[in-house]
């Protein structure tokens, strides 16, 4: 059965910017460590080609008496793509995700929501006119650098 896409026609009101360009490329290149480092919370959200940022999220769900469940949550996990220039942001949460074997039983964003972004994104960003880039390419990896001090000492972030 064939997905349907509904699209809106191309809005063309001025918007004006809320956060500078330098905070916005801080915050997707973060964003993109997230997916890409191999310790982020987020990398097997990892979707070759498409330059998936994100941020995971787990919280306690709340007892109805009061306080916290300590062995039920809700895992999330955020996404945009591609990250270098978002188009999409995806949601993905996941009320009391009961563990399984390949999440060797854990249930935080990371281990529950983010491998489902990871398949969502594959098949629909080719369907949204998203395709694949060479993410060594220089333009790309301009867009996402970060150059930053501390103290006297300059230091570049590549999330890439």
């Amino acid at each position: 059965e064939p997905t349907l896409l509904h699209r809106q026609p191309d809005d063309t009101r001025v918007r004006s910017r809320v956060f500078s360009e330098t905070t916005t490329r801080a915050v997707r290149s973060m964003m993109r460590l997230v997916v890409s480092h191999p310790d982020g919370t987020a990398n097997l959200a990892e979707t070759r080609g498409y330059m998936v940022g994100g941020k995971t999220g787990t919280s306690e769900k709340v007892r109805p008496e009061g306080g916290y469940f300590k062995d039920r949550n809700i895992a999330s996990f955020v996404a945009t793509f591609p990250v270098h220039d978002p188009k999409y942001v995806l949601v993905i949460m996941v009320d009391d995700p009961k563990g399984q074997k390949q999440s060797y039983y854990k249930t935080t964003g990371g281990w529950v929501a983010a491998p489902a972004a990871r398949q969502i994104i594959r098949h629909a960003a080719p369907m949204l006119g998203i395709h694949p880039v060479d993410e060594k390419a220089p333009e790309i990896r301009q867009k996402l650098r970060l150059d930053f001090k501390i103290g006297k000492e300059e230091m570049t972030l590549a999330s890439y």
